[in-house]
């Protein structure tokens, strides 16, 4: 191959990577699967992040995978995990879901604590956020001062249902 063929080749895989990338962060997609649809985008429907005055509304990739690029094609690789997950379990049961949960939203939790929240701040602005809420005000003000600004650490439950903090969970976030 020469030179400009390989770059040619390079070009358009980056481009089709991309465009897969964008698909595969939308929420339609996220929802075409059967327990996602079923359980959690009908808790996303009631939160904050669905309806708000802003009418600003975050796919489900917003909060969930990185935009930047390489990280985003690493999400969507671990997202095997989770194909592999849903055809070898049957989710049209509600316990089965349940059951599993709890597991699911450390590993979420998680994952966004390593990232130090970085999906929040590609749309949230810690300096521009003024909660309505003295307690809130405050919080934010503590941590700002503390530098202790992992919006994953106190923000835990806010689209989909609540669960409870795991062990895991708040041992990372006392490290942190």
């Amino acid at each position: 191959m020469t030179g400009v063929t390989i770059i040619a080749v390079l070009g358009v895989s980056f481009v089709v990577i991309e465009e897969l990338n964008i698909g595969a962060n939308s929420t339609k997609f996220c929802i075409s699967c059967h327990s996602m649809g079923a359980y959690v985008y009908e808790e996303f429907k009631k939160s904050k992040h669905y309806l708000n005055a802003s009418g600003v509304r975050p796919e489900c990739g917003g909060c969930h995978v990185s935009r930047r690029f390489w990280h985003a094609v690493w999400e969507h690789v671990k997202g095997t995990h989770d194909l592999i997950g849903e055809y070898s379990h049957d989710w049209s049961k509600p316990e089965i879901f349940e059951a599993k949960r709890p597991k699911m939203a450390e590993n979420a939790r998680l994952e966004m604590l390593a990232e130090d929240s970085h999906t929040c701040r590609e749309c949230h602005k810690m300096e521009a956020i003024v909660p309505t809420r003295v307690r809130g005000q405050r919080a934010h003000e503590a941590a700002q001062k503390e530098g202790k600004t992992n919006c994953i650490a106190c923000h835990y439950n806010l689209v989909h249902k609540e669960v409870p903090l795991s062990e895991a969970f708040t041992a990372a976030i006392l490290r942190k």
